[in-house]
């Protein structure tokens, strides 16, 4: 078993908090193309910003995501989607800022955690997944 899925991602990071299980289709060895964005993205960000960045959440298999309230089709439970935590609030913006611009098309969520207090960006490759199970599984989205 690897220790890293992909650079600067630990395997217990990206797999599922409470089984430990990854996305039945990924393949460490030889990752997919949504993996793939999803990990390149991620380095690009890492590299970027310069220092360590916390993933609080990778995939989630169906039983985890319902414990923690997440979004009926979240791209959690596909694996394509890394929850980064943050420090402070000017840390969640500049963080969602460089996200912005390295990866312009990635899914970034950040208005609700600012909002509320929590110290977390949201990443995901979701507009990768065809067919698209909703509209929000569109390139660039954000909320």
């Amino acid at each position: 078993m690897m220790k890293y899925v992909a650079p600067y991602v630990l395997r217990s990071e990206f797999e599922c908090r409470c089984c430990g299980q990854l996305p039945f289709d990924f393949n460490e060895l030889n990752p997919s193309e949504p993996f793939k964005e999803l990990f390149g993205a991620f380095s690009a960000i890492r590299t970027a910003w310069g220092s360590p960045i916390s993933i609080i959440s990778g995939y989630r298999c169906q039983a985890h995501n319902n414990a923690v309230g997440g979004e009926r089709m979240s791209a959690h439970l596909f694996g394509l989607a890394l929850d980064l935590a943050v420090g402070s609030p000017e840390q969640l913006l500049a963080l969602k800022n460089i996200a912005d611009t390295v990866w312009p098309k990635l899914r970034v969520g950040w208005k609700r955690y600012y909002e509320t207090g929590q110290r977390l960006v949201h990443i995901d490759t979701a507009y990768l997944v065809r067919p698209r199970p909703t509209a929000a599984f569109i390139e660039g989205m954000r909320w």
